[in-house]
């Protein structure tokens, strides 16, 4: 019985020490792993916190590239807008260079009519061909057909049909070949409601130089005012053909255009 007694009381002891040598070896098994947790949680930490990080740089590198892309934008706005203001300035220029222009051939053209009026009597075409005969003697044909002309020109301006007529009549002797005198005789014409009358002069001065834009043109203008589009559209394209930038005859194809 007694020995019945230690050997329970052994095998107890055993048991219990048998427990205390587990639970050390867990605590040390614990104490062991325990800074290895926490070096992975930190580990973890620490990728988290350089992912968070990267994402804020993508956010911030993405707003960079928003603004630096509206900078672009607003940059190529004001270069545009810069380009534009020059282009009107530059237009400024022209049109008061235009104006100042014109209003130095308005005065040119109102001195060489008071001069013109000073030395002659244009009521009389004969007594002003004659002083202009005179006045240059001196010259040759095609020299003496222009002057005349212009001189012609400056009494069409002022008004004074019939001593543009003589004058014109008189450049076009002097010189059959220059077609101004000729198509000056058809704005005289014209002038005088003949239109027919005018038309035969402006085909003249074509005939005698088919590259005179002006006669084309007035061509043109003419049968329009005799109601032949069709003959006005052709002698148009005629003027462009002579020169493809005759602003009067771009306009009016446009308006034949625009009458359909």
């Amino acid at each position: 019985m007694e020995t019945n007694e230690r050997t329970e009381s052994s095998q107890h002891s055993d048991s219990h020490q048998l427990g205390q040598s587990l639970l050390s070896r867990w605590r040390l098994l614990v104490l062991s792993w325990l800074p290895v947790s926490i070096a992975l949680a930190a580990g973890s930490y620490v990728l988290w916190a350089i992912e968070a990080r990267r994402a804020e740089l993508t956010d911030v590198s993405a707003r960079l590239s928003e603004t630096r892309q509206r900078l672009q934008a607003e940059e190529a706005q004001r270069k545009k807008l810069d380009a534009e203001k020059q282009h009107l300035q530059k237009e400024v220029w022209q049109r008061e260079q235009e104006v100042r222009d014109r209003e130095a051939a308005i005065a040119a053209l109102q001195q060489r009519q008071t001069e013109l009026a000073k030395a002659l009597d244009l009521k009389d075409p004969e007594a002003v061909l004659k002083r202009l005969k005179q006045q240059f003697a001196g010259a040759r044909a095609d020299e003496r057909a222009d002057m005349l002309f212009r001189r012609g020109k400056d009494a069409y301006d002022a008004g004074d049909l019939d001593v543009a007529e003589r004058l014109f009549l008189e450049s076009s002797r002097e010189d059959p070949s220059f077609a101004p005198p000729r198509n000056g005789m058809g704005l005289v014409e014209g002038k005088r409601g003949h239109l027919s009358v005018a038309e035969r002069y402006y085909k003249s001065a074509v005939g005698v130089n088919p590259r005179y834009v002006y006669g084309w043109y007035n061509l043109a203008n003419v049968n329009l005012l005799l109601k032949q589009p069709a003959r006005a559209r052709e002698y148009a394209e005629r003027a462009l053909t002579v020169d493809p930038e005759y602003a009067p005859a771009k306009d009016l194809i446009r308006h034949l255009d625009s009458s359909r």
